[in-house]
């Protein structure tokens, strides 16, 4: 293990910054793979750290800030890209979404594949879920603002792609 991380770590590392973030992954990162296989991907390192009792929320060393790795602790597989708030806008979905997008701009691009859901005292969040087989159980959630804007998004399995950062209530 320690060999494959000094390989990783030799190749030049994929700027991860302007790849699109879809319900399968993102740039060579696909949802499912190990985190082995995912620093082997983008040539750098995925140090772990702290997290919950079913996943760890990781960065990639060197990555763009505020980028998010989710893997589960049963089997060190990456299941969701999480995109935090202050980020830039290259940091968005294959369709142009980013934090800061308009809930306009959400519906209007996932037209009727995104739903609205917001439990009392909660921010908004909408979820879209495409409706094809090859993408059965993935989505992407988009956290909302109180002024309708995009703060924060997280892509892959529908088990883990909750907003909040492994370990929240």
């Amino acid at each position: 293990m320690a060999r494959n991380r000094a390989e990783a770590a030799k190749r030049d590392p994929v700027d991860l910054s302007a790849q699109p973030i879809t319900v399968n992954g993102m740039g060579p990162l696909r949802i499912g793979m190990s985190r082995q296989a995912a620093e082997r991907a983008v040539g750098a390192r995925i140090p772990d750290g702290p997290g919950g009792p079913e996943c760890r929320d990781l960065a990639v060393e060197g990555g763009p800030q505020n980028l998010s790795l989710r893997f589960s602790n049963d089997d060190d597989r990456l299941v969701a890209i999480s995109v935090l708030s202050s980020t830039p806008a290259s940091l968005a979905t294959a369709s142009g979404v980013h934090v800061g997008s308009t809930r306009e701009d959400v519906l209007a691009t996932y037209d009727t594949e995104v739903t609205a859901r917001q439990d009392e005292g909660t921010s908004e969040e909408l979820v879209f879920a495409p409706r094809s087989a090859k993408f059965h159980g993935r989505i992407i959630t988009f956290l909302m603002n109180d002024d309708g804007t995009v703060s924060s998004f997280i892509a892959g399995e529908r088990s883990f792609a909750d907003p909040l950062p492994c370990g929240s209530d």
